[in-house]
């Protein structure tokens, strides 16, 4: 009888232990899904918020340009750019970007004017801290990414809606470079 309650109670012990393992294991796959969330967010909202600085910029630009030369009217139609979609928001700017770019690269006399350093000056800038944004973002995609293909991971992640998500193009490394070889 007692070698029968004891084998009851080590059996018992065994199957709290196994769910309290399993709970801990659920527990910390959450917390690494939620705190990359978080961090993917972040990274989100810090892009947003630049994007929204580089279009400010560029609209100066674009009328700075028009003050000083002549511009083609259709070149800046997609001017007006409404998507909330922060990769399409990034692809439609760094169009725009170079447009702005053909125009300075083709009237140079125009890179000398103050207004047009200055705004330059602040792109650049802007640019770097875009990329930084990005990758930082990026990094943390991957991060998602892997958790959602993981196994146990996997599961809590179909659980509770978590979903792969998509890259956003950096080309820091390129740009890191340039800005070295220019200093």
């Amino acid at each position: 009888m007692v070698g029968d309650s004891m084998n009851s109670l080590v059996i018992i012990l065994l199957i709290i232990a196994l769910i309290a393992g399993l709970l801990l294991i659920f527990t910390v796959n959450y917390n690494k899904l939620k705190w990359i969330n978080i961090k993917v967010e972040k990274g989100e909202m810090n892009i947003s918020s630049l994007l929204e600085k580089k279009y400010e910029i560029l609209l100066r630009y674009i009328s700075l340009l028009k003050e000083n030369i002549t511009i083609n009217e259709n070149d800046f139609d997609n001017i007006n750019i409404t998507s909330n979609d922060i990769i399409l928001f990034n692809k439609d700017l760094n169009d725009i970007d170079n447009k702005v770019n053909n125009y300075l690269d083709n009237n140079e006399k125009i890179l000398k004017k103050d207004d047009i350093k200055k705004i330059n000056k602040e792109l650049k800038s802007l640019n770097i801290s875009l990329k930084g944004c990005i990758k930082y973002y990026n990094d943390n995609i991957d991060k998602n990414n892997q958790l959602c293909k993981s196994f146990p991971s996997s599961i809590i992640s179909k659980i509770f809606k978590y979903k792969e998500k998509e890259y956003i193009e950096n080309n820091i490394v390129e740009e890191l470079k340039i800005l070295n070889e220019e200093k």
